[in-house]
C-alpha cells in the first residue's frame, strides 16, 4: 500500500460510482426540477429562464466534480517511483471506471474484454 501525495493510501480510495452528483445534491435538483416544470402554466418564460440556469448550475457542477476526481486520479500515479505495479493497476481501473462515466459505451472487442480482464 503505497500513499499516494495527499497522505491517502491508494486502495482505499473509492471507485466512483455512476452518479453525477451526490444523492442529497440530485434529489434538490430533481425537487427544484419539478417546481419549474409545475410553475410553466402560471409563467411560462420564467420556468423556460429558470430550467436554463438550473442545467448550467448543474453542468457547471458535473464539470467540477470530474475536475477534481482527474486531479485525484493524477496524485495517485503521480507520487514518484515507489508506486507499485498494483497500484498502478488499481489506479488505472479508477481511470476506466472515470472514462466509462464520461463516455457511456459497451466494449465492441477481444482486445478491450482481454483489457478488462487484466485489470480486474
Amino acid at each position: 500500500m503505497t500513499p499516494a501525495s495527499s497522505g491517502t493510501p491508494l486502495d482505499s480510495l473509492a471507485l466512483p460510482d455512476a452518479s453525477y452528483l451526490p444523492e442529497a445534491s440530485s434529489a434538490q435538483v430533481g425537487e427544484r426540477w419539478q417546481l419549474i416544470q409545475a410553475g410553466f402554466v402560471d409563467d411560462p418564460r420564467r420556468s423556460v429562464a429558470e430550467a436554463h440556469a438550473l442545467v448550467g448550475d448543474l453542468v457547471q457542477r458535473i464539470v467540477d466534480s470530474f475536475a477534481r476526481e482527474r486531479e485525484a486520479l493524477e496524485q495517485q500515479w503521480q507520487t514518484g517511483s515507489d508506486v507499485s505495479t498494483e497500484d498502478l493497476r488499481l489506479c488505472l481501473q479508477r481511470y476506466r471506471g472515470f472514462f466509462a462515466r464520461l463516455l457511456p459505451v459497451a466494449p465492441t472487442g477481444a482486445s478491450e474484454a482481454t483489457a478488462a480482464s487484466t485489470l480486474r
